[in-house]
């Protein structure tokens, strides 16, 4: 079940030190522990290995202010005795200082309460294919060379004439991460992601507004240009200029793409397996109840070539698999880890860690067609706070973004509040766009909400 790193090109120095040979090593590691585990009497064990590079600039006033590099590594280590559980780690990949760790998890372990519901998955759920995702792009790229990107988004920045470059950041990680249990299964996961991000920021009599682009990818040559991701960073600070709050009352909120994968977010987070076995979700009884309206339907994809997100197995070494979670409005599922699906007598999903590839299906029609359907409304480009119970599934936040009437934008809002029962929310999309943002791992677009509270923040 073991696949490798893939080869891929270089650039700048000729040491780059995530390779075929990394990634075999840490497999060694990791079976080197699992006959350690069972010598030392642990009757099942599991391990992740992770080893990464980074390297990031920071550029500001024409000149590199700041470059950052790492070489994290890090292992965890899960052994069982009977069903009862221990969990160590460390930074420190030297075999005795593992030893140490490892000796640490079993004393854990013979001391922990019995859990009926621990232990590894089920053989049968175990990732037995392991598909070239596309995501493996290494370039070990000179920090003069992420400089000379950084600069050239602040200079993009300054060329508008209207505003300043607050930050400018360029950067990559660099990821090999291997999962190992003692049934046998070996996985490898391999990553490179790509980063940028400016913020601008523009004056006038009444103040200064901030305004921001990014983009991220797993290979270099796929991120947008220097120039452009500062001249939208620049231009969304000149169109944030005069900003007010919103006039209060109950009114269509419209929520862009960069906004709405937070509501989503609220979602995964409330479906997640812990939560709805603990009871402190509020959705904990709503499967195969509608939750949305039947047009909405949501699929997790978690096998998208080149999808940042995208995984061949969870955290637990279970297999991914594509599967809906909206169809036709209705909550078809929860996302379960295996402890989680053992409390509630239901299957793994595959969603040990994290979601992977949430996918809203996109409607038809643009974000203009979407406001110049609006009469008198709010639309939110940015989020303020983190603040969602989702216990009450009550919600509150910050936010910012654009006042409508009459199908058109009115004048830019800033210090506003919007609030509502998520649970409500949903219930009340009355329609998604087709402006699909698939950077993140919520691919997302537009989301029409038909009645939310507006209020000053002030």
């Amino acid at each position: 079940m073991t696949r490798g790193v893939p080869a891929g090109p270089s650039e700048g120095r000729n040491c780059w030190p995530l390779d075929q040979h990394e990634s075999e090593v840490l497999v060694e590691t990791a079976q080197w522990l699992l006959g350690q585990a069972r010598q030392r009497g642990a009757e099942q064990a599991a391990f992740t290995i992770v080893s990464a590079l980074e390297r990031t600039v920071h550029a500001r006033g024409g000149v590199a202010t700041q470059v950052e590099q790492a070489r994290p590594r890090h292992i965890q280590l899960t052994v069982y005795t009977g069903s009862a559980c221990g969990v160590s780690s460390t930074t420190d990949l030297d075999r005795s200082a593992l030893l140490e760790a490892l000796e640490h998890a079993m004393a854990i372990a013979r001391y922990a309460r019995p859990d009926v519901h621990a232990g590894l998955p089920p053989a049968t759920l175990l990732a037995s294919d392991q598909t070239d995702l596309d995501l493996w792009h290494p370039c070990d790229l000179e920090p003069s060379t992420l400089a000379e990107r950084a600069l050239a988004m602040e200079q993009s920045v300054v060329d508008t004439g209207s505003s300043f470059c607050e930050a400018a950041v360029v950067g990559f990680r660099a990821e090999i991460s291997i999962h190992a249990n003692s049934l046998g299964f070996v996985g490898t996961h391999a990553t490179t992601t790509f980063l940028q991000h400016c913020i601008a920021v523009a004056r006038d009599q009444q103040g200064m507004q901030r305004g921001w682009d990014w983009d991220q990818q797993c290979q270099w040559p796929l991120l947008s240009s220097a120039e452009q991701v500062g001249r939208q960073a620049a231009q969304r600070a000149v169109e944030q200029l005069g900003a007010r709050p919103a006039p209060a009352g109950v009114v269509p909120v419209l929520f862009a793409p960069d906004a709405a994968v937070w509501l989503f977010n609220h979602l995964v987070e409330a479906v997640k397996g812990p939560r709805i076995a603990g009871g402190t979700s509020f959705l904990a009884g709503a499967l195969d109840q509608a939750v949305f309206p039947d047009a909405v339907r949501i699929e997790e994809q978690p096998r998208l070539p080149r999808a940042l997100a995208s995984r061949n197995f969870d955290d637990e070494g279970v297999a991914t698999r594509e599967l809906p979670l909206i169809v036709d409005g209705r909550l078809v599922r929860f996302m379960l880890d295996c402890r989680s699906a053992s409390r509630l007598e239901m299957e793994s999903t595959g969603n040990a860690g994290e979601a992977r590839n949430l996918v809203i299906l996109p409607g038809t029609k643009s974000r203009s067609e979407l406001v110049a359907g609006m009469s008198r409304g709010l639309l939110v480009t940015d989020l303020l706070g983190h603040d969602a119970d989702l216990i009450s599934g009550e919600y509150s936040r910050g936010v910012s973004g654009f006042w409508i009437e009459n199908g058109e934008v009115a004048y830019p809002v800033q210090a506003t509040t919007i609030a509502g029962n998520l649970r409500e929310m949903f219930s009340r999309v009355q329609t998604v766009g087709r402006d699909v943002e698939s950077r993140r791992w919520i691919h997302t677009p537009s989301v029409l909400i038909d009645g939310m509270t507006v209020a000053s923040g002030r």
